[in-house]
């Protein structure tokens, strides 16, 4: 009976020390302004005299969530089990998109939001791809985005901008990845930046 015990007090250990081995911890990335900003921005940007809603950015559902996509074939996708976004990209993006406009005064005022000014404005974005990309090479960063700025009162747009970006990655980490999205992503909202800014008012 003893032995029975025993050898039934291992096994359970046993089991238990697989089942502790075999949990792995997730992990969190984040899109944010790059820390190498200052190396985007090429030339000044100078102020149009209007104010600016910043609409939230609308992301394709298959790339809004807080789940990595990654793309193994021309229209598969798998997510990743323990690798996803802190928070939803959009929020993450909308929220850069305000911090550019605002610090480097492309308009006379940008949010999300007003309550006492009647904006001129519209700045409305679209991703349509946020993915890594199995390449046989190495993992790929993926971008796909279009950004557009309205005129409010004639209910026009008066600006499109879009972009399709393939960003090679160092090292199969997700780290990587979200590094290279936050860089397309800063570099391209300064390029329409620079269009926008060529407005006459």
């Amino acid at each position: 009976m003893k032995k029975i015990f025993f050898f039934s007090l291992i096994f359970l250990i046993f089991i238990y020390g697989c089942r502790q081995q075999k949990q792995v911890s997730k992990r969190y990335y984040v899109i944010e302004t790059p820390a190498k900003e200052n190396l985007v921005l090429k030339d000044s940007l100078t102020t149009i005299n209007k104010y600016c809603e910043v609409v939230p950015v609308v992301i394709f559902p298959a790339f809004a969530s807080h789940k990595i996509a990654l793309r193994g074939n021309t229209h598969e996708i798998e997510y990743f089990g323990n690798h996803e976004w802190a928070t939803r990209p959009s929020d993450n993006l909308t929220t850069i998109i305000v911090n550019f406009f605002d610090r480097y005064k492309v308009f006379k005022g940008a949010d999300t939001r007003y309550w006492r000014v009647i904006p001129d404005y519209r700045f409305e974005t679209t991703i349509y791809q946020l993915e890594i990309i199995d390449d046989k090479d190495g993992f790929l960063a993926h971008l796909n985005l279009e950004f557009r700025l309205v005129d409010i009162n004639k209910d026009k747009t008066i600006l499109k901008h879009t972009a399709d970006r393939y960003q090679p990655l160092d090292k199969r980490k997700i780290n990587y990845f979200a590094e290279a999205i936050s860089e397309m992503f800063y570099n391209e909202l300064y390029n329409v930046s620079k269009k926008i800014t060529t407005i006459k008012e």
